[in-house]
């Protein structure tokens, strides 16, 4: 298992893509890793700003 980029839990498969986090349900995102501001993609917000929502509430929108 690796972590997820926006909450840190090891939650997604080592070789995945797009698999989805169970504990704050970003989507991971391979462009969004490398670019922590882009917006779009299997995103709606950044993941920088995904970060921030979940500290904030839990989840990352």
């Amino acid at each position: 298992m690796k972590p997820c980029p926006c909450c840190g839990y090891k939650t997604l498969e080592d070789n995945s893509i797009y698999d989805i986090c169970e504990t704050c349900f970003w989507e991971d995102h391979i462009v969004q890793f490398n670019d922590p501001d882009y917006e779009g993609g299997a995103n709606t917000t950044s993941l920088r700003q995904a970060q921030l929502h979940f500290i904030k509430f839990g989840a990352c929108d």
